[in-house]
């Protein structure tokens, strides 16, 4: 059952993908200013965070179904969708909360690392 979820997930982000980025290609004229890039990137770009977020959201519960199926299976106990489905629900909240927490350290370590690079970098500093 847990191959399953994860093949009903990543189908169903496949499909969102195909959809929504196979409409959206930009027409950029030959010419463009500026504000003209801006705009015919502006409709793929909301399309992609679309289909990144139904990606992360889906791969959240995915983890989250299968983390219930596998424990289950580890102990030889079978369990049905709507078994792991109300497992999962009661942790979803919080495993969203510490997925968020994990990118925002990691933010925060890229922000710390290449900072001090940059800044010295403007300053004209030869060699760190």
């Amino acid at each position: 059952m847990g191959a399953a979820v994860a093949v009903v997930s990543q189908t169903l982000v496949l499909i969102a993908s195909y959809w929504l980025l196979s409409t959206t290609a930009p027409v950029i004229p030959d010419d463009p200013s500026f504000s003209e890039v801006v705009d015919a990137l502006a409709v793929p770009a909301a399309a992609l965070f679309v289909v990144v977020a139904a990606s992360w959201l889906a791969g959240l519960l995915a983890t989250g179904l299968l983390t219930i199926v596998v424990g289950r299976q580890v102990v030889a106990r079978s369990i049905t969708l709507q078994e792991a489905w109300s497992a999962t629900w009661p942790r979803l909240w919080k495993l969203i909360l510490l997925s968020v927490l994990q990118g925002l350290i990691i933010a925060a370590a890229v922000f710390v690392a290449f900072v001090p690079a940059f800044l010295a970098g403007l300053a004209g500093a030869d060699g760190l």
